[in-house]
């Protein structure tokens, strides 16, 4: 049974959820106020509960995207709508009872793509390799005389800000009806059981 706490907070639908040990967090927001947090539900106690705010202030043209750290930690992706800058943070473990968050690569490059351009599309999906690399991938809009679609492009960028490669995943009309909505997710193994 789901607590009655009041749910005065929403999660953006492109924004995915992350599953971390047994419970999943989103990147949410207060209905009434600007402010920006990570919310989270446990499944054994059936309870949301609010992890901690983020460590940065996100502005209006600003992308933030959570993913999975190193099997037990929250990863959060900013990227900054006016300088193109990317930041990724970490927290420490979430068994800890406060969690606090840790700038882990700090990004900057004229040649950084810009990763959510508009707000119907996808949140970026990502992860940080074992050599320090953001692996993320993302929908952009390409307009021209002769087309409207949707690109999916996966980058390899890495922790000094170069792109080392971009492979373009494949295309949709945008005025199609039955354009699929593209949604990457990051899997971590886990011999964790799911509760009873």
């Amino acid at each position: 049974m789901v607590d009655d706490t009041s749910l005065d907070w929403s999660i953006d639908p492109p924004c995915k959820g992350v599953s971390v040990k047994g419970n999943m967090y989103w990147i949410a927001h207060w209905n009434n106020r600007p402010d920006i947090f990570i919310q989270s539900f446990d499944f054994s106690t059936e309870t949301f509960k609010i992890v901690c705010d983020l460590p940065f202030k996100c502005g209006v043209l600003d992308t933030a995207a959570l993913s999975i750290f190193r099997g037990d930690r929250l990863s959060l992706l900013h990227q900054s709508g006016e300088t193109m800058k990317i930041e990724v943070w970490i927290t420490n473990k979430l068994n800890d009872e406060v969690v606090s968050w840790t700038k882990y690569l700090d990004v900057t490059s004229l040649d950084l793509p810009m990763l959510h351009i508009d707000q119907d599309l996808a949140h970026p999906s990502y992860f940080i390799d074992k050599n320090d690399s953001i692996m993320v991938s993302c929908e952009k809009q390409t307009q021209d005389e002769t087309d409207d679609d949707v690109s999916v492009s996966v980058y390899e960028i890495s922790k000094d800000g170069m792109v080392k490669k971009q492979v373009d995943a494949g295309r949709c009309d945008l005025r199609s009806n039955d354009r699929p909505f593209v949604c990457g997710y990051v899997y971590v193994p886990s011999l964790v059981p799911v509760p009873e």
